[in-house]
Parts: structure tokens; C-alpha cells; sequence
């Protein structure tokens, strides 16, 4: 299943350059949860700028963990934290630091995470939390936009 995206893609994608840059990231990316339970990810490195992928049903991955708790999750160090050092997760090159919000529609319905994550282990610092956290809302509008909720 491919999700056609509309021309706000481009906004959407650009959103999330920006926010993977001033974070000085590896990744940023958007997880939608769909009616059917699949998983679409928007990235800021979608290489045509027009699909998003379903990635299958909701597992144990850290985005998961953030839907499940509707709660911001920090973690600075992937592999010595005991709640995030087994989970199904990874980025090529490796996976050491992740950050991701929850993301809600207008009404307050949980729809999916906004996540930022580093090869590496990093320190996120309270700027860093709160700029990421302030642009879930922006991700949010774009994704609805997009109509995939």
C-alpha cells in the first residue's frame, strides 16, 4: 500500500529538514497510525517527495513507546537506558540517541510521533526538547493537510 501525498508534501518535508538540522540530527521523521493500524512514515529524506510507505502493524519500536505513553520520550543514550536498550529499533550506521512527541489532531486525537534520533549517543538539552516539542504542532497541521487522518 503507497499513500499518494498532495502537493503539501514539499512543506512537510522541508519542516522536517529544518527540524533535523537545528537539532544537528541523523533522522527526523513523522509516524502516522492509520484506521487499518499500518504505519507511514514521513521523512524528511523521501528521495521522490510524493509516498509515504506503511510499514506494517504497530510493534514494539520507540515511537510506540511514545504513542503508548502520549508523552514526550528523551532518551540520550539508547543503549544504556533499561526501558529503550532491547526495543525494535534501528537507523542505519546505528541507533544512540532518540527524541520523539506525541502528535494530535485539532481535536486532541492522538495520531501518531514526531521523532528525531542520532547515530550516536547525545546529550538533548532542555532547548532541544523544547523547540522539538514546539514543532509538533507545526508537523501536525502538515500532516492533516496531507488528509492522512
Amino acid at each position: 500500500m503507497t499513500v499518494q501525498f498532495t502537493d503539501t508534501i514539499t512543506p512537510l518535508v522541508q519542516t522536517l529538514a529544518r527540524v533535523r538540522e537545528r537539532l544537528e540530527s541523523d533522522r527526523v521523521f513523522a509516524t502516522v497510525v492509520t484506521g487499518s493500524g499500518h504505519v507511514i512514515y514521513a521523512d524528511d529524506t523521501i528521495q521522490n517527495g510524493r509516498s509515504g510507505t506503511p510499514v506494517g502493524t504497530r510493534g514494539e519500536t520507540l515511537p510506540d513507546l511514545v504513542l503508548q505513553m502520549d508523552f514526550p520520550l528523551v532518551v540520550d543514550n539508547i543503549f544504556s537506558n533499561p526501558a529503550t536498550s532491547r526495543m525494535n529499533w534501528s537507523l542505519p550506521g546505528g541507533l544512540g540517541a532518540y527524541m520523539g512527541v506525541p502528535v494530535h489532531d485539532h481535536d486532541g486525537t492522538l495520531r501518531g510521533t514526531v521523532s528525531v534520533c542520532t547515530r550516536r549517543p547525545r546529550h538533548w538539552n532542555s532547548a532541544d526538547v523544547a523547540y522539538f516539542a514546539g514543532a509538533g504542532p507545526e508537523i501536525s497541521k502538515l500532516l492533516h493537510a496531507e488528509a492522512v487522518w
